[in-house]
This record gives structure tokens, C-alpha cells and sequence, in this order.
């Protein structure tokens, strides 16, 4: 049964409706307000690299908020905002010392999500940031591609106007042998990184 006229609507996808059938989901994209996917999806999707520039093209299709799924490093909402400070927050996981399998953690985390918008009635960008999160910190990375001594300042400012708990600062390390997900960056984008500084 479809409810005639609801007041959001919401969408989990996997990688395997990407790659199957892609144009099935750019229309229902297009028709949902709230899009969970998790970070890899995000950039298979959009393919594009960028975890940030992918979900803006994933929000020029049509979802008014973008929530991805980090897993060990927690969730991000992507919203469509002039600013990033105004369209972006992070939240982190909770810390656990042991994982046994974490196979339907994001769904589980869709449910919870989607459970607290539907208890508490209010379906603002207030109400997407407080559905569970109580606690924020930053993970920053300088020495990425494309990335300018402006750029990592400027992400350093938006972070401490976020107020949070902790912020912490790492280098770069271009390992594709290990993380296979780097081959797709440009090492020519690299290089000139180093040349420049």
C-alpha cells in the first residue's frame, strides 16, 4: 500500500542496484528526500573519487539530504547548502574493541535513523543532526590531491566552528599497493602537490 502524500521519503541503496540497474535509481533519486548510501557506493556512483564532490552530484540529482555511511569512522550528512559549514555534518562511531561481523550495521543504522525521525515528528536539518548523535570530532587529512594549503585551511576553520570534542590532523600516505580504493586518484595530481610545496 502507498501512502498518498508522505511527508519524507527515504532511500537505502547498495552497490549492486548501481551497477545493475543505474537508471532505475537515478529516478528514484530523484524522487526521495533522504538518501542513505555508504561512502564506496557514494563515490561508485557519482564516479568520482571525491567523497564531498560525489555527493554533490548525488544532490544535483535530486535527494535534499545525503547521509553516508562510514562505517568504523561513523556517518556524514550532506545537505544542499551555499556553504559547506551550513550543508555538512559529521558524526563519529562509537569505539569498540572487538567487531564480530558487521554485516547489516548500515542498515541497521537506516532503521535507527529513520526510527527517530518518525518518534520525534520533526523533519528538520535540526532534527537529521540530532537523530542519536550527542558527540563530534574530526578526522583531517592534509597532502591529498588537488588539495591547497587554503583548502586544508579553510576545512580546519569549518571543523573548529563545529565546536568538537576532538579534532586531529594526518598526512596523507599514497599506498594503492595496500588501499586499492587510492588507485583511483591521479598520481600526476600528486606530484604536482609535492612540486608546489
Amino acid at each position: 500500500m502507498q501512502v498518498p502524500r508522505p511527508r519524507l521519503v527515504a532511500l537505502d541503496s547498495m552497490n549492486y542496484w548501481i551497477t545493475s540497474k543505474r537508471e532505475s535509481l537515478a529516478r528514484a533519486f530523484s524522487m526521495v528526500d533522504v538518501l542513505l548510501l555508504n561512502a564506496t557506493e557514494v563515490k561508485m556512483y557519482a564516479q568520482e573519487p571525491n567523497l564531498i564532490t560525489a555527493a554533490q552530484k548525488i544532490l544535483a540529482e535530486g535527494p535534499k539530504a545525503l547521509i553516508i555511511k562510514r562505517g568504523e569512522f561513523g556517518a556524514m550528512l550532506i545537505t544542499s547548502g551555499k556553504e559547506l559549514s551550513e550543508s555538512l555534518f559529521l558524526t563519529p562511531a562509537y569505539p569498540v574493541t572487538r567487531v564480530i561481523d558487521p554485516t547489516g550495521a548500515g542498515d541497521t543504522f537506516a532503521a535507527g535513523f529513520m526510527g527517530y525521525l518518525a518518534r520525534s515528528g520533526e523533519l528538520t536539518l535540526e532534527a537529521l543532526r540530532r537523530a542519536g548523535i550527542d558527540a563530534l570530532s574530526f578526522d583531517l587529512m592534509y597532502g591529498l590531491p588537488h588539495q591547497s594549503l587554503p583548502d586544508l585551511l579553510r576545512s580546519i576553520d569549518l571543523a573548529v566552528a563545529l565546536q568538537p570534542g576532538r579534532i586531529s590532523l594526518f598526512g596523507y600516505a599514497h599506498v594503492p599497493w595496500f588501499k586499492t580504493h587510492q588507485r583511483l586518484i591521479d598520481e600526476a595530481a600528486l606530484r604536482a602537490l609535492v612540486a608546489a610545496n
